[in-house]
């Protein structure tokens, strides 16, 4: 069993910009191909900055950073790789594109305590963060237009992020 505890935590919420127009129009294969597109390339990101999935829900990621598996400089690699997410979504937005569907990433990256455990019931369980840590995450995905990273100020103080949110200089 898994019990409950404490832990200080960065947390990235993704979500695609337009989906849920897009999936109302679509034949359902080619929802599954976008999000079979999309999910292959931000997992790449989460696997290559050692964070954990903590769930697919449609068009919508969460993903958190020091717990299970603690990682130093956890506010800086969740950046790191939000920002990996955005340049890795942009060739599959423009392929898209020229598909006739418009969609774009937003992301919101929040650092502070939640609780982490078991969640859910007999025969279905998840290790799951909970707390406003979690919350803040998902509402500054909200809030994010597409292309965009939004953190809390936490997450900016604990590295150098304000580098990590500019433009990436390569062509």
């Amino acid at each position: 069993m898994i019990e409950g505890h404490r832990s200080e935590i960065t947390v990235v919420f993704a979500d695609m910009r337009g989906f849920t127009e897009f999936a109302a129009i679509v034949e359902p294969e080619e929802v599954i191909s976008v999000l079979g597109e999309y999910h292959q390339e931000m997992g790449r990101h989460v696997t290559e900055h050692e964070g954990t999935l903590g769930g697919f829900e449609g068009d919508g990621l969460m993903i958190y950073f020091n717990d299970p598996i603690p990682v130093p400089d956890h506010a800086a690699r969740a950046i790191a790789m939000a920002r990996g997410m955005q340049t890795g979504f942009a060739p599959l937005a423009q392929g898209w594109e020229r598909r006739g569907f418009h969609l774009g990433l937003g992301i919101g990256v929040a650092t502070g305590y939640a609780t982490l455990g078991r969640i859910g019931y007999e025969g279905r369980y998840d290790y799951s963060p909970i707390g406003t840590t979690v919350n803040l995450a998902s509402r500054l995905c909200d809030q994010a237009e597409p292309g965009m990273i939004l953190a809390s100020q936490r997450t900016v103080a604990l590295g150098d992020i304000e580098a990590a949110l500019l433009p990436d200089p390569s062509p």
